[in-house]
């Protein structure tokens, strides 16, 4: 039970907050967060949108 909310609010997070803070702070998520790991949450979803256009 705690590996499945562990996976389901990480990606939860990053995913809803991503957009909003990056619109209005981009500088900001880097500086609070590790680059390495935002970065690529971001590539991944625009690979995934792209794929579904």
């Amino acid at each position: 039970m705690q590996s499945t909310q562990s996976t389901s609010q990480l990606p939860a997070l990053p995913s809803s907050q991503l957009p909003s803070f990056q619109a209005s702070q981009p500088p900001g998520l880097p500086a609070s967060q590790p680059p390495s790991s935002r970065p690529p949450i971001h590539l991944i979803q625009l690979n995934k949108l792209n794929k579904l256009k």
